[in-house]
């Protein structure tokens, strides 16, 4: 039964090494542009905006708080989900026709 168990253990080892280079290398890269993004939002935007941002994020705005990229990123990730909901809501508004409940 051991000798099974590392079988399939070399077998598992053997479909993940098979993945295409190009595909790794194409999300490496997306990772890499989306945080030059986020540090370039932060070197270039006003104190102000990244502020507001950063609280969108989570940010309490107290002295021990660690306001670093991570925060930013939530913040811009919910200033985007906050948009995908709007558009949402103006593409397919609530029905008010039917009948409801109250």
């Amino acid at each position: 039964m051991a000798i099974a168990s590392t079988k399939s253990k070399a077998w598992m080892w053997k479909t993940c090494a098979c993945k295409p280079w190009n595909a790794c290398a194409d999300c490496f890269l997306l990772v890499l542009l989306a945080a030059q993004f986020v540090c370039d939002i932060q070197r270039t935007w006003s104190q102000r905006a990244t502020q507001w941002i950063r609280q969108l994020g989570g940010a309490l705005g107290l002295s021990q708080d660690r306001n670093g990229l991570y925060v930013l990123l939530h913040g811009i990730a919910a200033v985007w989900q906050a948009a995908a909901i709007i558009t949402f809501a103006r593409l397919y508004p609530f029905p008010t026709d039917s009948q409801t409940c109250g």
